[in-house]
């Protein structure tokens, strides 16, 4: 059994995270007030996120990007570098890239469909399909910056009263075998959690979007087992 403890959406605020073998963050990781400000977000992500990983208590800390990250969408390769798995340190940052762990197959996509006020990583449909094809037929976690498209109400947001979710992601999740799927984007959904039947597979799923649509933090890090 592997303990997992998520997060996303955190915009700034840095939760406790319960102790967990994996820790997961799912995108929008940076302040608001530093949406225009790609220097500031570098700066806030030496200084304070990285110390912050550091103290978690976990092996490792997974990483993904969101479309509010644009510092992190300016440094990609470089990050992608820096962080990789095989590097050996506990941030792994993943785009469009995946490792193992104890034998857990892992794979992260921070791709958000258009059109949001913040255009890091979001794509058109057209856009979304080629970088989701990429996506692995077995999986036993995909991290998401975004959540499917009509999946038990994970998508849905109370603030907006429609499903928010992407449905290019759920095609490619429904034409895939996927044991969990993470993600966030959508702030303001009552449901937390999902079982999708896709007939041959089945689906389990969180939304663990941690701030309101005020970009207030409303709700804990989720904590489960694999």
């Amino acid at each position: 059994m592997i303990l997992v403890t998520a997060v996303s959406d955190t915009h700034g605020y840095l939760p406790r995270m319960q102790p967990s073998d994996l820790a997961v963050i799912c995108g929008d990781i940076f302040p608001g007030e530093m949406d225009k400000d790609p220097m500031a977000q570098g700066k806030w992500f030496r200084d304070t996120f990285i110390p912050w990983v550091e103290q978690i208590e976990c092996n490792r800390v997974i990483l993904i990007a969101g479309n509010h990250d644009h510092w992190i969408a300016v440094n990609n390769q470089v990050l992608l570098k820096e962080f990789a798995p095989s590097e050996g340190g506990k941030l792994v940052y993943l785009c469009d890239s995946g490792f193992e762990y104890k034998e857990l197959k892992i794979y992260g996509t921070p791709w958000v469909p258009v059109p949001f006020h913040n255009l890091s990583f979001s794509l058109d449909d057209d856009g979304l399909r080629k970088r989701y094809a990429l996506i692995p037929k077995e999986l036993d976690l995909l991290l998401t910056h975004t959540v499917p498209y009509d999946c038990n109400h994970i998508g849905f947001s109370d603030h907006d009263m429609k499903d928010l979710g992407c449905k290019e992601l759920r095609k490619a999740v429904e034409s895939r075998n996927i044991r969990f799927l993470i993600g966030g984007h959508i702030h303001d959904s009552s449901e937390r959690v999902a079982h999708m039947d896709f007939g041959d597979h089945h689906t389990e799923m969180a939304n663990v979007a941690c701030c309101n649509s005020l970009k207030i933090p409303s709700r804990l890090p989720l904590r489960f087992s694999l």
